[in-house]
Formats: C-alpha cells, sequence, structure tokens
C-alpha cells in the first residue's frame, strides 16, 4: 500500500479541509465503486474520505474492510470508518476495532446509529452495550493506553455478590491510537452539554448534520468558544467540519427536510432551488455559497476554531464532487 498522508496531519496543516463521504455498495462487488471513487476529480483534494455504517440501518459492506479496499487500489485520501454502538457487544465492538486497525484504518468516527425501524430489519432490536460517549472514551482512555474497555454494563444486585468489591483488574493490549471523530449538530437542544462530554471523552474532531444555514454554526461555537470550551483559547482545541450536501431534485430536498431528523431545508433556500433551471446545480451553488459565508462569518467574529467542510455526496458523485471542488477554491 503506497504512503497516505494520515488525516490528522491534513486535518492540521489545511486552513479549510475537505472530507467526502464515499458511496459504499449494498454486497460484496466493490470494483464499480471503487474505480468511481479512483475517478472522482475531487479526490486529491480531499483530507479524508469517510466510510458510512449501515446508514438508516441498511445493510452495507463493513467500512473497515472497504476503507482499506479503497486505501489499497486508490492510494488516498485516507480513511474515517464510522463505527455505532448499535450493532454490537462490548467485545464485538473491539473486536472490530483492532480488526479495523490491522487493515490500515487510523481513523473512527463515533456514533450511537440510526435506528434500526428504518432499516432493513425493522423488527431488530438495537444492541447498544455502550453509548456514544463511552465509546468515544474506550477507544482513546482504555485502548490507547494498552487495556480493554472495562464492562459499564451494571449487572443486576444478588443476594450471593457485592458489587462494592474492586473490579478486576484491566485485561492489557497492544495500544492502538485512533483519531476519533464524532457527529455535531449545532442547531439542536442541549447540543453544547453533549458536546462537552464527548470533548471530555476524548473526542478529537467533529463532523456536522447536513446544513445550509451557517448562522447556527457560528453562533453555536462563538457560544462554546466563550464559555472557554473551544478555539486556540479553549480548553479543546478541536476542528469542525460543517456537513453539506446537494440536492438533485425538489422530491429530494422534501424528502430530507420531511424525513431526516434535524435536517432542515430553509424557506429560502426551497424557494431558490423551486425556482431553478438547472436544480441540481442551482443546490451545488446554494452549498458552495454558505460555506463562503461560514469562512467570512468565522473570520469577521474573530473565532479561532478550526472550519472545514464535509461533503455528503447523497448517492451522486458529480454534484457532490462540484461543491468539493468548488470549496477548494474558496
Amino acid at each position: 500500500m503506497a504512503y497516505i498522508v494520515p488525516f490528522r496531519e491534513r486535518l492540521e496543516r489545511e486552513e479549510f479541509p475537505i472530507t467526502y463521504e464515499a458511496i459504499s455498495p449494498r454486497g460484496a462487488n466493490v470494483e464499480g465503486f471503487i474505480q468511481g471513487f479512483r475517478e472522482l476529480p475531487c479526490r486529491t483534494q480531499l483530507a479524508g474520505v469517510n466510510i458510512t455504517n449501515n446508514p438508516s440501518a441498511r445493510v452495507r459492506i463493513d467500512p473497515a474492510m472497504f476503507g482499506h479496499l479503497l486505501m489499497d487500489h486508490v492510494g488516498g485520501p485516507d480513511v474515517l470508518a464510522h463505527i455505532t454502538c448499535r450493532d454490537d457487544t462490548l467485545s464485538g465492538i473491539q473486536r472490530w476495532l483492532f480488526g479495523a486497525w490491522a487493515l490500515g484504518i487510523r481513523n473512527v468516527v463515533v456514533m450511537t446509529g440510526d435506528h434500526p425501524k428504518e432499516g432493513d430489519y425493522p423488527e431488530e432490536r438495537r444492541v447498544d452495550s455502550v453509548n456514544a460517549i463511552e465509546l468515544i472514551a474506550g477507544i482513546t482512555q482504555h485502548i490507547a493506553n494498552g487495556t480493554l474497555i472495562p464492562d459499564v454494563i451494571t449487572p443486576q444486585a444478588s443476594r450471593y455478590a457485592n458489587r462494592f468489591l474492586p473490579p478486576k483488574p484491566p485485561k492489557t493490549v497492544k495500544p492502538v491510537d485512533f483519531f476519533v471523530g464524532s457527529p455535531l449538530i449545532p442547531w439542536r437542544n442541549n447540543e453544547e452539554m453533549y458536546a462537552k462530554a464527548k470533548l471530555e471523552a476524548g473526542a478529537q474532531f467533529f463532523q456536522t448534520q447536513i446544513t445550509w444555514d451557517e448562522k447556527p454554526v457560528l453562533d453555536w461555537i462563538e457560544r462554546m468558544e466563550k464559555a472557554g470550551h473551544l478555539g486556540r483559547h479553549g480548553k479543546w482545541n478541536v476542528p469542525v467540519l460543517v456537513g453539506a450536501c446537494p440536492l438533485k431534485t425538489a422530491r429530494t430536498m422534501e424528502f430530507m427536510h420531511n424525513n431526516i431528523p434535524l435536517v432542515k431545508v430553509p424557506p429560502d433556500v426551497q424557494m431558490r432551488l423551486n425556482g431553478a433551471k438547472d436544480f441540481g446545480k442551482e443546490s451545488v451553488d446554494a452549498a458552495i455559497e454558505m460555506y463562503g459565508r461560514l469562512r467570512d462569518g468565522h473570520k469577521s467574529r474573530g473565532l479561532t476554531t478550526k472550519l472545514g467542510a464535509h461533503i455528503l455526496p447523497i448517492n451522486d458523485d458529480a454534484l457532490g464532487n462540484a461543491i468539493a471542488e468548488g470549496v477548494a477554491k474558496l
């Protein structure tokens, strides 16, 4: 495998880093997807590529396996593999993490995971042996220091057991130092508290939900910097990569606005796109302009938190690529 500049290095040195969510196959036929990503014009401008983990609880190829294939056959950029709490036990999660590391994966994005009711197996129960905050802490505070993640499940009280006894000593393993990110939704209620808990657990970067409005993002970052949590002079100087996506048709827009939690297309953007001759192209322009306003607002407010872009192509690499290339020119 050719040398690939680590994502954490590009994140640090690039002024406005860009990540991109690759379309992963639903099945084992990967050749066309690998070729499609190899031919993506913006690929060399990306700091990293996200590989999802059964998005919307629909079966897709394992992100560590597919990420390894992309790095091996395409040669970069570095991979950010998603890991969810939804699908596996604590032992299964760690099995996956060690396997991912052995395959060359060095970055993970930790999340709860979409509910099975929207996926291929709606009656399936979530596992959730740990929550996202606990999993971030387990990766950064235990596995990175050479011990397995401790059992966080408190067993039911028993007349024959004293749960106040000291816990068993941790089981040692060879340390693996993943670079750990997490989703962020700045306009969600209590997001300051939730993000702070993730930062205390060890989160090292954020990628936000899709937006077409930079103001809630800037407002949230400004509050976090004033509280001493984020920014160059804050307790945690971590980057925030702001999510955006193209909208190919009015139907796509309506679906996302009405069905994706905490994703809302502002009325002025809806009106603009509905009145456009080319719906998809206009959505690309709207996203690029949002990133321009984001950078201008960041500068005018004197914020010091590093910003970047996170592009989700929504099954349309042509439009997703157009956003990424436009952002790279800003």
